[in-house]
């Protein structure tokens, strides 16, 4: 431990100090370093071994943060795919159980699973036979689609607290905005504009 400490105090000391002119002089200049920084023997028994003296503090790595919002990505990206893919293929059911319990239609909410299903089945019957395709997809944080995007609507507002995601959706040529949160632990989609 106290070879550990020295080396530490010693490549401290190296990084502040200017370059040593011969490889003899570095050693002089490291053992000094080493005297210098260990503890005068005090009082105690014969081959005790000394208090350790004071350390130099060593800076901690800084945690990562940028793994977990590229996991929650990931995650993110995965639902809005399943979402629009259920979208386009204008399954009510798969829809219903990507949606939070209390989902927003274009501002109109529907709260309960059976009202969200049959709010669904309502919104793509209206939609008639056309066939549509999903040609794109992205998502970013709430903040980061606020300041890319604009000021959201008042009926969507509301949706993007803290912790919520924006996927737009490119669907025939046509944005779809789905929001998606953290409700009980899973991801889902707290509503749709467009």
């Amino acid at each position: 431990m106290r070879v550990l400490a020295a080396v530490l105090v010693l490549a401290a000391g190296q990084a502040d100090a200017p370059p040593a002119a011969s490889p003899a002089a570095a050693e002089q200049a490291g053992s000094a370093e080493r005297e210098a920084q260990a503890p005068a023997p005090g009082p105690g028994a014969a081959g005790e071994a000394p208090a350790a003296g004071p350390r130099r503090p060593v800076a901690a790595p800084a945690p990562p943060t940028a793994a977990p919002a590229a996991a929650e990505r990931v995650q993110v990206a995965a639902a809005a795919r399943r979402f629009a893919e259920a979208l386009v293929a204008r399954r009510a059911s798969d829809l219903a159980s990507l949606c939070a319990p209390s989902f927003s239609f274009d501002g109109r909410v529907a709260s309960g699973a059976d009202a969200v299903r049959a709010r669904w089945a309502e919104v793509l019957a209206a939609r008639g036979d056309s066939a549509d395709a999903l040609l794109d997809l992205a998502v970013a944080p709430a903040a980061d689609a606020q300041a890319r995007l604009g000021k959201p609507p008042k009926r969507v507002a509301a949706l993007l607290g803290p912790g919520a995601w924006v996927a737009v959706a490119d669907i025939s040529g046509r944005p779809v905005v789905i929001v998606f949160a953290r409700h009980g632990g899973a991801l889902v989609a707290t509503g749709i504009h467009g």
